[in-house]
């Protein structure tokens, strides 16, 4: 659940925004969207009054020092008669300029019932402590003026010592015996710092002539500086008055009180908001071993990182020797497959000496028939020169092939030819 007015997040209980004190769940929700332009169109049913509201006592010296006839009997206040539901015109089937219209309508009657109210028994409590200061007494400005009478009421208002105050709506609330919504303004002093929180009825059917207790509804005629600026009198010139730090203040989701910036807890029904560190004896122990904790576990993150690290520096070195066993494989492959056309390779050239040396061989047998054929001729047969009356071999120098005969040896040396000295 969000706040309607600053947005911010709250728990699901929540009547009272405690940031801004806007009120969250409203008595009566008109199907149309409200004009913000108009804020006396917020106008509630208040709830059923089943008893009647006493004013509050004074304080005992307070009321020593009033008179015993303004005390008067509190009269019973007869709640204005609202406009229910079912006489509440049909939104759906009108125009956005109809609707708004009949909602002005609705909000203009009710007003004027809730004036005739409290123009019947509207609360005097002008002459309690706590006027204006709390919802049930609220201060009362007149309905024909609206919001402008409330306005006009704080625009008269002034400290005790003569200060102009500011002021800031927060919201609205209702309380049993009152009729119409009260509205609740925050105050400030003119260094922006919180003052009081006043509580404002604008249905009233008579214009309240007090102001509440710090307040004033005129600037006091004695007034020359405020009391914050009047530290030192003796000296020539007055400091110049620190201005302090505003201090956000914020609400109680229940009941709307401020919550008390230095006890947080709710000004009005106690509950502890925002509780600070309490410090026992166990607290620096608590806190030793936190820090002990702390330092264990920074530890065990930084031996984790390293881990990682080195780790990761691992997997980079492994990834690069698969890399490289990679590489040598394909190398293996690659070589392997040159191994196989080399073989093929040389298998051809087996072949091929096998069919050389078949080739040779037979070479070798032809040569030998034409060896031994040679060595037929060489051994039996001569070459004769009948000029010189020699016989020779084929390769002789002095062989005259001119004219020549061939008989065995035996033959040319019965013929008488004798054997050439050079080639025998």
């Amino acid at each position: 659940m969000k706040c309607p007015k600053c947005n911010h997040a709250l728990p699901a209980d929540s009547e009272f925004c405690q940031y801004c004190g806007t009120r969250i769940k409203k008595p009566i929700a008109i199907p149309v969207e409200e004009k913000k332009e108009e804020p006396a169109a917020v106008v509630a049913s208040p709830a059923p009054v089943e008893k009647p509201v006493a004013p509050s006592p004074a304080p005992e010296a307070q009321q020593k020092s009033l008179p015993v006839e303004k005390k008067a009997e509190v009269t019973p206040v007869k709640e204005a008669p609202m406009t229910p539901a079912s006489q509440l015109p049909d939104f759906d089937k009108m125009t956005p300029d109809e609707a708004l219209n009949a909602i002005l309508q609705v909000q203009a009657k009710n007003t004027i019932e809730a004036m005739k109210a409290n123009s019947k028994a509207q609360p005097d409590n002008e002459a309690d402590a706590d006027f204006g200061l709390v919802p049930e007494k609220p201060i009362f400005t007149l309905a024909l003026k609206s919001v402008d009478g409330e306005k006009e009421y704080l625009e008269k208002l002034y400290t005790v010592n003569g200060e102009k105050i500011k002021y800031n709506r927060r919201g609205s609330t209702s309380v049993n015996g009152i009729n119409g919504m009260i509205d609740i303004y925050e105050t400030y002093l003119p260094s922006e710092q919180p003052y009081k929180t006043i509580y404002i009825n604008m249905y009233g059917a008579k214009q309240s002539t007090k102001a509440p207790v710090g307040f004033t509804l005129s600037k006091p005629a004695d007034f020359t500086v405020p009391a914050s600026a009047r530290q030192n009198e003796g000296s020539a010139v007055a400091p110049v008055p620190q201005i302090a730090k505003p201090v956000k203040t914020k609400y109680c989701n229940k009941c709307s009180s401020a919550i008390d910036s230095k006890t947080k807890k709710c000004t009005g029904c106690g509950k502890q908001f925002f509780r600070g560190l309490r410090f026992t004896k166990f607290s620096i122990p608590v806190i030793v071993m936190s820090l002990v904790i702390l330092a264990l576990s920074a530890l065990c993150v930084f031996q984790y990182v390293n881990a990682q690290t080195a780790a990761s520096g691992l997997q980079e070195e492994v990834s690069r020797l698969e890399q490289q066993v990679n590489d040598k494989e394909a190398t293996i492959k690659t070589k392997d497959s040159t191994i196989e056309t080399l073989e093929d390779e040389i298998n051809d050239l087996e072949d091929e000496i096998n069919d050389l040396e078949d080739e040779i061989n037979d070479l070798e047998d032809e040569n030998w028939d034409n060896w031994v054929k040679l060595n037929f001729f060489d051994d039996h047969a001569v070459i004769v020169d009948e000029h010189s009356m020699k016989y020779h071999t084929y390769e002789c120098d002095d062989l005259d092939l001119s004219c020549f005969w061939i008989y065995n040896t035996e033959k040319a040396e019965q013929l008488g030819f004798y054997a050439c000295p050079k080639c025998h």
